[in-house]
């Protein structure tokens, strides 16, 4: 059930509303490796098929999806919600409307399942109606001196092992830098 009191708002410029706290909760909720510098999200709203929707709790901004639009699907780069406001199924609510807000299948990366909190998050995106196609995915680095990162590839629409490994060639090609 979708919650009435949580609202996706599509940010387009850096000055707009709830941008100052999606830029601090970016820094606070991933590592260097896991995100950008955080001064490249202003550029990053100029990006062709790049949307960053500020997750608003009645009307507080209680979190961010990063989300890039691809022809045949839709990924979430990031998502995260303030720590004031976990538990509280705002997550679920968010990746809820986003999916109905799109008919394409969403596709998105989690750590890992080793440790507690990757497995709670794993478990989360399950219930959420998402599915491993990519048990051994790769996320390319933010940085030239980082390593990919090991993750799983989830989507809420089932993929053969071919079109995972299209739709991860895809992402890694238009999401990320190339350091060649």
């Amino acid at each position: 059930m979708i919650s009435s009191n949580t609202s996706l708002l599509r940010i387009t410029q850096a000055t707009e509303y709830g941008f100052a706290e999606v830029k601090l909760l970016y820094q606070r909720a991933f590592t260097n490796e896991e995100r950008r510098d955080p001064a490249d999200l202003d550029q990053l709203l100029e990006q062709p098929g790049f949307s960053f929707y500020l997750v608003n709790h009645y009307t507080w901004p209680a979190g961010f999806l990063a989300v890039w639009q691809f022809p045949d699907f839709v990924f979430i780069e990031h998502m995260a919600v303030s720590e004031q406001f976990r538990n509280r199924k705002i997550g679920a609510a968010a990746l809820q409307q986003l999916v109905a807000m799109n008919e394409l299948p969403v596709v998105l990366e989690s750590e890992q399942p080793f440790g507690e909190t990757p497995v709670s998050r794993l478990a989360f995106y399950k219930r959420q109606g998402f599915q491993v196609i990519d048990e051994n995915y790769l996320q390319p680095p933010y940085r030239k001196e980082n390593e990919p990162l090991p993750m799983v590839l989830m989507s809420n629409h089932p993929y053969s092992a071919e079109e995972a490994s299209m739709v991860a060639a895809a992402i890694k090609a238009k999401v990320y830098p190339s350091f060649q």
